[in-house]
């Protein structure tokens, strides 16, 4: 199950991704190498929201993981 919500407030863009993570679990399909490879980790992630002047932030709920993008709303 995955929730994806989508908010503007105070000239920020706000992305919120909400998974239970069943049958996907880290390391499960892809190992750390590979999701790096194909730029998809959470380094590569942050860097890109750090680019446009944003954050990423990643954090564990019970049985769910939320990753959350802030982006200023573009001029």
């Amino acid at each position: 199950k995955v929730r994806i919500t989508l908010s503007i407030d105070n000239g920020s863009i706000m992305l919120t991704v909400d998974d239970d993570g069943v049958g996907f679990g880290y390391g499960e399909r892809l190992d750390h190498a590979e999701l790096e490879r194909e730029k998809i980790g959470p380094r590569s992630l942050r860097e890109r929201a750090a680019a446009r002047g944003g954050k990423l932030a990643i954090e564990r709920i019970a049985e769910w993981t939320r990753v959350v993008v802030m982006l200023p709303m573009p001029q």
